[in-house]
């Protein structure tokens, strides 16, 4: 049965914690911004891009995975243009094998939080293209199966 694990990527560059996520099939780690202030808004979390962003390259292969949201008032937003080239300046750095875009597909814990416009996430995902990795929109019904993939 193959195994994959889903990881904020916040023990990446430690030697042992590689060579365990070498032994699965997949490796799923959770990237929603490229700069610390924004993933600390998006995610709650004290984890700080440089932990995230800068894995070893002899690191297992692994898939980014991102959701974009925004908020009412503006406080969260990994959606902007700036922060979206940060963000992939980021995936630049890590070199994912490849990459899966979403937004909130469901009422979210935070009932502030909102789903990015499946018109933005078709963009980012070009942006994704463009810099040279495959990436899949997942949460965007409209989007027909067969364009989904780069």
């Amino acid at each position: 049965m193959p195994i994959a694990v889903l990881s904020n990527a916040s023990t990446l560059e430690r030697a042992d914690v590689r060579e365990a996520l070498a032994e699965l099939d997949e490796r799923y780690m959770k990237l929603d911004a490229g700069d610390t202030a924004t993933l600390r808004s998006v995610n709650g979390s004290p984890l700080s891009i440089r932990t995230a962003r800068d894995r070893p390259e002899e690191g297992p292969d692994i898939v980014i995975q991102a959701m974009f949201v925004k908020d009412r008032t503006g406080r969260v937003d990994n959606t902007g243009d700036l922060t979206v080239i940060n963000w992939v300046g980021a995936l630049d750095r890590i070199r994912p094998k490849a990459v899966q875009v979403y937004t909130i597909d469901r009422t979210p814990a935070f009932p502030y939080l909102q789903p990015v416009p499946a018109a933005r996430l078709r963009e980012i995902v070009q942006r994704v293209r463009l810099a040279g990795f495959p990436c899949d929109v997942y949460g965007v019904p409209e989007t027909p199966p067969e364009s989904r993939r780069a």
